[in-house]
Protein backbone atom coordinates (compact mmCIF):
# COMPACT_ATOMS: atom_id res chain seq x y z
CA UNK A 1 0.00 0.00 0.00
CA UNK A 2 1.08 3.39 -0.65
CA UNK A 3 2.16 6.59 1.46
CA UNK A 4 -1.42 8.06 -0.05
CA UNK A 5 -3.58 5.24 0.47
CA UNK A 6 -2.37 4.96 4.37
CA UNK A 7 -3.26 8.84 4.48
CA UNK A 8 -6.42 8.71 2.85
CA UNK A 9 -7.41 5.53 5.15
CA UNK A 10 -5.94 6.80 8.92
CA UNK A 11 -7.68 10.26 7.73
CA UNK A 12 -11.10 8.39 7.73
CA UNK A 13 -10.37 6.41 10.96
CA UNK A 14 -10.34 9.09 12.74
CA UNK A 15 -13.03 10.66 10.93
CA UNK A 16 -14.83 7.68 11.88
CA UNK A 17 -13.47 8.15 15.20
CA UNK A 18 -14.76 11.56 15.77
CA UNK A 19 -18.59 10.49 14.64
CA UNK A 20 -18.44 7.95 17.09
CA UNK A 21 -17.42 10.09 20.19
CA UNK A 22 -20.44 13.07 18.32
CA UNK A 23 -22.83 10.08 18.70
CA UNK A 24 -21.44 9.09 21.92
CA UNK A 25 -21.72 12.95 23.22
CA UNK A 26 -25.14 12.61 21.95
CA UNK A 27 -26.31 10.05 24.19
CA UNK A 28 -24.68 11.23 27.03
CA UNK A 29 -26.45 14.11 26.78
CA UNK A 30 -29.80 13.23 26.35
CA UNK A 31 -29.56 10.33 28.84
CA UNK A 32 -28.72 13.51 31.62
CA UNK A 33 -31.59 15.48 30.01
CA UNK A 34 -34.37 12.16 30.26
CA UNK A 35 -33.32 11.04 33.67
CA UNK A 36 -31.92 13.83 35.87
CA UNK A 37 -34.65 16.15 33.71
CA UNK A 38 -37.66 13.93 35.11
CA UNK A 39 -36.54 13.33 38.45
CA UNK A 40 -35.92 17.29 39.06
CA UNK A 41 -39.40 17.95 38.27
CA UNK A 42 -41.21 15.22 40.63
CA UNK A 43 -38.51 16.29 43.48
CA UNK A 44 -38.30 19.55 44.62
CA UNK A 45 -34.98 18.61 46.43
CA UNK A 46 -33.12 17.29 43.69
CA UNK A 47 -30.08 19.18 43.81
CA UNK A 48 -30.34 19.65 39.90
CA UNK A 49 -27.00 22.09 39.56
CA UNK A 50 -24.87 19.06 40.44
CA UNK A 51 -25.82 17.00 38.15
CA UNK A 52 -25.81 20.15 35.90
CA UNK A 53 -22.26 20.48 36.82
CA UNK A 54 -21.47 16.03 35.95
CA UNK A 55 -23.21 16.76 32.67
CA UNK A 56 -21.21 19.68 31.63
CA UNK A 57 -17.88 18.33 32.85
CA UNK A 58 -19.10 15.00 30.99
CA UNK A 59 -19.15 16.83 28.00
CA UNK A 60 -16.25 18.65 27.82
CA UNK A 61 -13.53 15.56 28.72
CA UNK A 62 -15.70 13.65 25.38
CA UNK A 63 -14.60 16.98 23.32
CA UNK A 64 -11.30 16.89 24.83
CA UNK A 65 -11.42 13.21 23.06
CA UNK A 66 -13.11 13.77 19.91
CA UNK A 67 -11.65 17.55 18.89
CA UNK A 68 -8.34 16.47 17.90
CA UNK A 69 -9.98 13.44 15.87
CA UNK A 70 -11.75 16.01 13.67
CA UNK A 71 -8.62 18.66 13.53
CA UNK A 72 -6.43 15.62 12.50
CA UNK A 73 -9.19 14.40 9.77
CA UNK A 74 -8.89 18.23 8.74
CA UNK A 75 -5.24 18.27 8.33
CA UNK A 76 -4.25 14.54 6.81
CA UNK A 77 -7.35 15.74 4.13
CA UNK A 78 -5.67 19.09 3.29
CA UNK A 79 -2.25 17.71 3.36
CA UNK A 80 -1.60 20.55 6.03
CA UNK A 81 2.73 20.46 7.46
CA UNK A 82 1.35 20.14 10.80
CA UNK A 83 -0.87 16.68 10.18
CA UNK A 84 1.75 14.44 11.38
CA UNK A 85 1.73 16.37 14.69
CA UNK A 86 -2.00 16.66 15.08
CA UNK A 87 -2.36 12.79 14.45
CA UNK A 88 -0.07 11.76 16.99
CA UNK A 89 -1.63 13.61 19.47
CA UNK A 90 -5.20 12.59 18.14
CA UNK A 91 -3.72 9.17 17.68
CA UNK A 92 -2.57 9.45 21.46
CA UNK A 93 -5.91 10.65 22.92
CA UNK A 94 -8.02 8.28 21.03
CA UNK A 95 -5.68 5.09 21.53
CA UNK A 96 -7.49 4.87 25.18
CA UNK A 97 -11.17 4.17 23.69
CA UNK A 98 -11.17 0.68 22.91
CA UNK A 99 -12.05 -0.48 19.86
CA UNK A 100 -12.23 2.37 17.32
CA UNK A 101 -10.12 4.58 19.14
CA UNK A 102 -7.38 2.03 19.55
CA UNK A 103 -7.96 1.13 15.37
CA UNK A 104 -7.15 4.79 14.79
CA UNK A 105 -4.53 5.80 17.07
CA UNK A 106 -2.65 2.57 16.13
CA UNK A 107 -2.82 2.92 12.53
CA UNK A 108 -1.63 6.42 13.02
CA UNK A 109 1.41 5.43 15.00
CA UNK A 110 2.26 3.05 13.10
CA UNK A 111 1.69 5.18 9.88
CA UNK A 112 3.30 8.60 11.43
CA UNK A 113 6.09 7.12 13.07
CA UNK A 114 7.30 5.16 10.29
CA UNK A 115 8.83 5.55 6.92
CA UNK A 116 5.50 5.87 4.81
CA UNK A 117 4.46 9.24 5.96
CA UNK A 118 7.57 10.65 4.05
CA UNK A 119 5.83 10.03 0.46
CA UNK A 120 3.05 12.20 1.62
CA UNK A 121 4.60 14.77 3.62
CA UNK A 122 8.12 16.65 3.15
CA UNK A 123 9.50 16.70 6.23
CA UNK A 124 10.28 19.92 8.61
CA UNK A 125 13.37 20.90 8.25
CA UNK A 126 15.10 23.04 10.27
CA UNK A 127 15.31 26.94 8.45
CA UNK A 128 18.91 27.63 6.69
CA UNK A 129 21.18 29.94 8.57
CA UNK A 130 21.79 32.81 5.98
CA UNK A 131 24.88 34.16 7.59
CA UNK A 132 26.33 37.95 7.61
CA UNK A 133 22.85 39.39 7.09
CA UNK A 134 23.00 40.88 10.62
CA UNK A 135 26.83 41.33 10.77
CA UNK A 136 27.80 38.36 12.69
CA UNK A 137 27.82 34.28 12.17
CA UNK A 138 29.46 32.80 9.37
CA UNK A 139 28.61 32.81 6.00
CA UNK A 140 26.62 29.21 5.38
CA UNK A 141 24.13 29.59 2.56
CA UNK A 142 25.77 31.84 0.50
CA UNK A 143 26.28 31.11 -3.02
CA UNK A 144 28.71 34.35 -3.59
CA UNK A 145 31.07 32.66 -0.65
CA UNK A 146 33.90 31.81 -2.38
CA UNK A 147 37.72 29.40 -0.94
CA UNK A 148 39.32 33.15 -1.42
CA UNK A 149 36.60 34.76 1.17
CA UNK A 150 37.66 31.91 3.83
CA UNK A 151 41.08 32.36 3.19
CA UNK A 152 41.15 36.01 3.44
CA UNK A 153 38.48 35.57 6.53
CA UNK A 154 40.32 32.65 8.34
CA UNK A 155 44.19 33.73 7.68
CA UNK A 156 46.54 33.95 10.76
CA UNK A 157 46.71 36.99 12.32
CA UNK A 158 49.37 37.80 14.94
CA UNK A 159 47.80 38.65 18.18
CA UNK A 160 48.83 42.08 19.75
CA UNK A 161 51.50 42.34 22.49
CA UNK A 162 49.68 43.97 25.17
CA UNK A 163 52.90 43.83 27.65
Amino acid sequence: MTGEEHNKYVSWAFLAYGIFQAVVLLFIAAVFLVIFGAAGASDPNFPGLLFGVIATVAILINLVFAAPSFIAYYAMKNRKPWARIAAIVAGALAVMNVPFGTLAGVYAFVFFLGEDWKQVYEPQRPPQFLGNEAGFGSSFGRDDYTAADRDAQFQYREPPDWR
